[in-house]
């Protein structure tokens, strides 16, 4: 389960520790990482392979970070770390990167651009516990 997944890793994260980790998107317009299909995402989990993979979007995978650590998480868009074919120069990638940034801060184009993208990269923290009397 997920949840537990989460809850475990805020368990035995060391007070103002961090955790960083990538989640595939469910609902990406790349191919899914497990089967290697495109758009699987879209359809029906029972009518694919992936009745027991169970790949987020963008609000699940929001809610339940928030669930369990709080105000104390970040989820960003993913996108330089898949491989794209014929975009193997480091320049190339950091012109993506810096343009999928901005994108991502346009309030319109932002939300819809995280919606599609191959996947995201958490990073979650841990805050220090309040001294007790």
């Amino acid at each position: 389960d997920q949840n537990l997944g989460l809850q475990e890793v805020h368990r035995v994260l060391a007070e103002c520790g961090a955790v960083c980790f990538d989640v595939p998107n469910r609902y990406s317009l790349w191919r899914e990482p497990h089967t290697k299909q495109w758009l699987i995402g879209y359809l029906p989990r029972r009518w694919t392979a992936l009745s027991r993979i169970r790949n987020l979007s963008f609000s699940d995978l929001n809610s339940r970070v928030r669930t369990v650590f709080g105000s104390h998480y970040s989820v960003r868009s993913m996108f330089v770390r898949f491989r794209v074919p014929g975009y193997r120069d480091r320049v190339v990638y950091r012109a993506l990167s810096a343009g999928l940034d901005f994108i991502e801060r346009v309030p319109g184009a932002g939300r819809a651009i995280t919606w599609v993208q191959p996947g995201f990269e958490v990073t979650a923290w841990k805050t220090q516990l309040s001294p007790q009397p």
